[in-house]
Formats: C-alpha cells, sequence, structure tokens
C-alpha cells in the first residue's frame, strides 16, 4: 500500500458477495454516473493526490480509514455499511473513492472536519417544533454555514416548525443550531401589548356573599388564564359554594375564627375570595388595583414552543376595566376574536317573586273552587267535586281533578296578571295572603337573590374562650335565568333554588330553639311573558287555648260551665310565583375595543368615551343674540 504518482486502478472484488456486487454495480452504475462523485455539503479536500493501494479481502470500514488516513481526513463509517474489498487501486484519490461508491452503494458527507460515509436506509426526517421566524434564520444559517446540498434539506412547514430531512450527522447539526436560535429567540424576543377596554364584562373576578354562600364569576382575565393553561384533565374549581345540609361542628365556626384568617384580616368575604382566585390559578392579592395572572407560554398550544423564560401575561386592570395582555407580536390576534365573544351585551331581566300563602282549610269551609284558564295555562284549586263544572266551562271536571281525591294543585304555565287579580280577591276574603313581591333587575346567566331571614347566637363555651355560632332561618329564593332564541320565539330558562323555614320557639333542645327548613331545587323552561309557579310546601300548626272566669272556671265539675276550650289547626300552603320580564337592550355598536399592539414604552390609548348629549338648550334674543334670561348655554357653547 503507498502513494505514487501515476498508473492506472482497477478495483477487483473477491470472495462471497463478490458476484452480488458486481451486478448491483452494474445496474446502477448508469444513475449514480448521473449524481455527483460525493453527496456532500462542503467538497472533500481530496486536491489532486494520487492513490495506489493493493487490498485483499479487506473489510469496506477498514478500507476507508485507511484510505483517508493517507489524505489525513478524518472518517467517520456507519455500522450499516458492510463488506470486502479486493484489487489494485490506482489514479486520483477522488475517482477512487467515487469507484468504492458506486459499487457499494455509499453516500458521504463532509461537515468540515470529519467525511460521515452512510447507507441510503440511513436517511431520516425530523420535525423542530419553533416559530416560523426562528425557522427561517435556522435555514439561513445553515446555508451560510454550507452544511446543505441537494440530499440533506431544510424547509419550513406552514403550521410552524423546522423539517430537515437526510443523514443523521446532517440532522443533528440541524438540531444543534435550533436549540441555539431558541435560546436566543427566547432572550431576545420582541414583546408586543394588547390593551382591551371590556364593555359588559367583568375583567376582574366579582365575588358575592349571600348569607354562608360565596358566589365568584370569573373574570375575562381568568377565563384567559384557564384557557391557556394545560388543564391535564382537572376539573374547573367551584364557583358556587353552599352551605350542606348538616354542619360539621359548632368548634371554630363562628366570630371566634373570623378574627384569625390570615392576610385577609378580619373580613370572611376577603379570604373566601382570595381561596377562589387561587383555584383558578391566580396570584393572591393585587397591587395597585390590578389584578395580575402569568401563563407560561411554553404551554400554549398550537402558537408554538417557548421557554419558561418567554412568559405570556395577562392582568385585569380594575380601575379601567381593561384586560392588558403581554404576548408575542404573532400571538396577539389570537386574543382580539376570543375577548370579543366574550365581551358581548347581555339580555337583561326583571324578575318578580310574588310568594302567597293559601289557608287551605278556609278554601274547603268557605267551598271555594276556584280556576284560571287562558290560551296557554289552566289553575284550578279545589275538590274535584261536582260544584267545581260551573268554573270549568266546556271542560268535563274528570278531565282536571277526579272526584274523591281531596285538595290538590294543578299548573300549567302562563301569565301571572289574571292569577294575581284573582289572589287579591281571595286575599280579601281572608282565603290568601300575599307575604311580599320583590322586584330585582338581573342579567341573563346571573343569579338574582332574595332573602329574607332571622338569625340568633348561640354561645358555645370552650377552654379558653367564648364562641359564637350563627343560627339562621327565614325564606331565600336564588333565580338563575338563561335567555335563548330558538327559532322565531324567546324562551327562558329557568333554575330555582327555594329554601324556607322558620325559628320554632316553642319546640327546644337544649334550650335552643328548633329551626325548620324546606327546601325546592327545580328547573323549568317557559316562554316570554309566562311565568312560573311552584307549590307544595305546606306549614301545619295547631293552638290549644282555655278562656275562663277567674276563680269559677277553676272549680271542680261546675267550673266547666265558666270556662271554654279552643282547638285550632291550620293548614297554610305558600306558593312562589315567578315572572321573569324581558328589559329591551341598547346595543352597542361594536363590541370590546382593543388598542393596537404596542411597543414597550409606548403610549396607550385611552378608552372610548360615551357621547353625552346636552339636554339644555340655549335661545337667543333675535333682535341682539343675546342669551334670555333663564335660560342656560350647552356646554362649549359661545355666542357669536
Amino acid at each position: 500500500m503507498g502513494v505514487v504518482a501515476k498508473g492506472n486502478w482497477s478495483p477487483l472484488l473477491s470472495g462471497p458477495k463478490a458476484g452480488t456486487w458486481r451486478a448491483w454495480a452494474a445496474g446502477c452504475a448508469l444513475g449514480w454516473a448521473l449524481c455527483a462523485t460525493a453527496v456532500q455539503a462542503s467538497p472533500i479536500p481530496f486536491g489532486e493526490r494520487q492513490v495506489d493501494m493493493t487490498v485483499r479481502e479487506q473489510p469496506i470500514a477498514a478500507f476507508l480509514q485507511d484510505f483517508f488516513g493517507t489524505m489525513d481526513v478524518p472518517v467517520s463509517v456507519s455500522s450499516g455499511v458492510k463488506g470486502a474489498v479486493n484489487g489494485v487501486f490506482r489514479g486520483t484519490a477522488e475517482k477512487v473513492f467515487s469507484s468504492i461508491q458506486r459499487s457499494f452503494g455509499l453516500m458521504a458527507y463532509y461537515d468540515g472536519a470529519v467525511v460521515h460515509v452512510y447507507t441510503p436506509a440511513e436517511v431520516t426526517t425530523r420535525t423542530f417544533a419553533m416559530r416560523q421566524g426562528d425557522a427561517r434564520q435556522v435555514i439561513n444559517t445553515a446555508r451560510d454555514m454550507n452544511i446543505m446540498d441537494s440530499r440533506n434539506t431544510l424547509r419550513v412547514s406552514q403550521s410552524g416548525g423546522l423539517i430537515a430531512s437526510g443523514n443523521r450527522r446532517f440532522v443533528d447539526l440541524v438540531g444543534e443550531l435550533a436549540s441555539g436560535q431558541q435560546s436566543q429567540s427566547t432572550t431576545l424576543a420582541p414583546v408586543g401589548f394588547k390593551v382591551y377596554y371590556l364593555k359588559y364584562a367583568w375583567a376582574q373576578d366579582v365575588s358575592a356573599q349571600y348569607g354562608g354562600t360565596v358566589t365568584v364569576i370569573p373574570g375575562v382575565a381568568s377565563i384567559l388564564r384557564s384557557l391557556l393553561t394545560a388543564q391535564r384533565g382537572n376539573p374547573s374549581p367551584a364557583l358556587t359554594q353552599y352551605r350542606g345540609a348538616s354542619e360539621p361542628g359548632l368548634r371554630g365556626q363562628g366570630l371566634a375564627r373570623q378574627g384569625t384568617l390570615g392576610a385577609a384580616g378580619a373580613n370572611p368575604m376577603q379570604a373566601s375570595a382570595e381561596t377562589v382566585q387561587q383555584a383558578w390559578g391566580g396570584r393572591p392579592g393585587a397591587v395597585g388595583g390590578v389584578q395580575v395572572a402569568t401563563v407560561d407560554a411554553a404551554l400554549l398550544e398550537g402558537l408554538g414552543a417557548a421557554s419558561v423564560a418567554n412568559q405570556a401575561r395577562v392582568e385585569a386592570d380594575t380601575r379601567l376595566n381593561a384586560v392588558i395582555v403581554r404576548d408575542l407580536p404573532e400571538r396577539l390576534p389570537y386574543y382580539d376574536e376570543l375577548i370579543k365573544s366574550l365581551d358581548i351585551e347581555p339580555q337583561a331581566l326583571e324578575i318578580e317573586a310574588t310568594i302567597i300563602d293559601l289557608s287551605t282549610d278556609k278554601l274547603r269551609e268557605m267551598g271555594i273552587n276556584w280556576r284560571l284558564s287562558g290560551d296557554r295555562y289552566s289553575f284550578l284549586f279545589g275538590n274535584g267535586t261536582a260544584s267545581d263544572t260551573s268554573l270549568l266551562g266546556s271542560t268535563p271536571v274528570q278531565s282536571i281533578t277526579p272526584a274523591g281525591e281531596g285538595g290538590f294543585m294543578s299548573l300549567v304555565l302562563g301569565g301571572r296578571n289574571n292569577f294575581v287579580a284573582r289572589i287579591n280577591a281571595l286575599q280579601n276574603k281572608g282565603v290568601a295572603r300575599i307575604v311580599s313581591s320583590p322586584q330585582v333587575m338581573t342579567l341573563s346567566n346571573v343569579e338574582a337573590l332574595f332573602d329574607t331571614n332571622k338569625s340568633f347566637y348561640v354561645r358555645v363555651a370552650g377552654r379558653e374562650q367564648v364562641d359564637l355560632y350563627k343560627v339562621s332561618a327565614g325564606t331565600s329564593l336564588r333565580v338563575t335565568p338563561h335567555v335563548f332564541q330558538e327559532g322565531s320565539d324567546v324562551r327562558i330558562k329557568l333554575l330555582v333554588q327555594i329554601e324556607d323555614g322558620g325559628i320554632n320557639g316553642a319546640s327546644q333542645v337544649d334550650s335552643i330553639p328548633i329551626v325548620e327548613r324546606s327546601s325546592i331545587n327545580t328547573q323549568a323552561l317557559i316562554g316570554a311573558g309566562e311565568s312560573l309557579l311552584i307549590g307544595g310546601m305546606v306549614k301545619e300548626s295547631s293552638s290549644e287555648g282555655v278562656s275562663k272566669v277567674p276563680f269559677l272556671g277553676d272549680i271542680p265539675l261546675a267550673g266547666a260551665l265558666f270556662r271554654s276550650n279552643n282547638d285550632q289547626q291550620e293548614r297554610v300552603e305558600r306558593l312562589f310565583l315567578i315572572s321573569p320580564r324581558l328589559i329591551p337592550a341598547r346595543r352597542a355598536t361594536n363590541a370590546s375595543a382593543p388598542t393596537g399592539p404596542l411597543r414597550p414604552g409606548g403610549a396607550v390609548a385611552a378608552p372610548p368615551m360615551p357621547v353625552l348629549e346636552e339636554t339644555t338648550t340655549s335661545t337667543r334674543n333675535p333682535a341682539t343674540g343675546d342669551p334670555r334670561p333663564g335660560v342656560a348655554q350647552g356646554l362649549g357653547e359661545q355666542a357669536p
């Protein structure tokens, strides 16, 4: 083996695979002749070197090591390269290596330092997740480094990312460039800002406390945070915490515990709101009226990959009711349509709840059997006897109230005006009594609460302190309406929760009065203009009294002539008539008004201000043009 200055080369293949290699080489000779002698990005430094090598049954990997060793060029031969070399090789190093490539079907890649020899089966494809801008920068860097060629290529996918196709060494080089580009992009990535001034939705979480229940309505900032954060099967936190049917214990549940709630101070409402806020992933507390929420950009799906150092931020400014978004400029447009869909004008409703007490005993005594009917409703209260026929018109009594089954109540939804008018007529006779008729305005999907309670405190003695436990009872009505349109009809879905009770001072346990509670939870679907009537809460009371003449009524036997016993029993059924009424809304010209993308340090546009219409008018004297006495001029108006 040696290097000479002249001579011809003639490779010889021997061994069991010699015939196979010759046939394969002859079939591929034409195809390889159309290709470059070596497939590499940078040319292998053959120069004008001449080789003169004689080998016999030498493995191809060892032959390549000796071949490139004569030129002081490092070589890495893949383990997939198999075969043996026999013959005498004379000529230029470039022609000798081209002959070996054609004979064994090899591919070579020179990365500027080492020649990598591999088989066509080892060509691979790999995708790197990155932003399109970073992917183009990696391609430019690879082109400048001259590591690309026709068999080792790079391209940017339409959905974002870099696709590398080629040999293993080329793909590894691209991976190193991609990692370095992402690190540099994370540190020097441009940041954009956008401010969304909301009109109808709240930017921050809004909480309200009703008795022992805390209800939290998540703001737009919390919704964005929950959408952008990966939720790996975790359910959404409960926004309403209701009081259970049984109390777990008395110790530590009263005023003594309310003074030791930590950072929230003595106000239990602040502590409850913080707890729910933490459940939504936010930071407890606020600084300068701004509620801060951070979202790791690496968790954003469909927007590319980023490291922990590159974070998107969503802040709720309670002073302006605005949402401030900081993110990469190419991601900011994704927020526009989402926030616009969240900040829509809700349907306003006025809900009137009429609470009615009916004395069923007096109805039976008076023989009152009455009904109300209309096109879409019918209401009957009676005993199902034939005496109801006069009230039913052409409808057979058996179709509504089978005889002999006692008192009942049947209901089909309808308007409230005629029903309340009939209740007023019965009220004059002492049969019915309207307890209360509160009215409240609310929004679609926002709970309305009617609450009338009486409370007293039970003293619970401890070892070192005395605690007070609050006990409440009364009438609580919660109505959550949902307005939607089905075809040409507007319908209202009602979620109703009723709790009715009272404090029974006559019955006591350990000198503590018994609290009676009854509850109804139901849902109903009604049309616009209809009402929902709920009944079934019956309260029975009995009383025993004795009237007598003093001293004479206490005489045994003869005292019965001077006293009388008065035993009374009363059965009262409570009805709840819920009447929602739609309020026409003034539609705004557009929804939330975002600012344009802002650069750090740039000015922030002011929120859109409503146009104020001046109600006062200015009249002038036709002769002098001066304002007439007693008439105010409009704001900013000047006399000519």
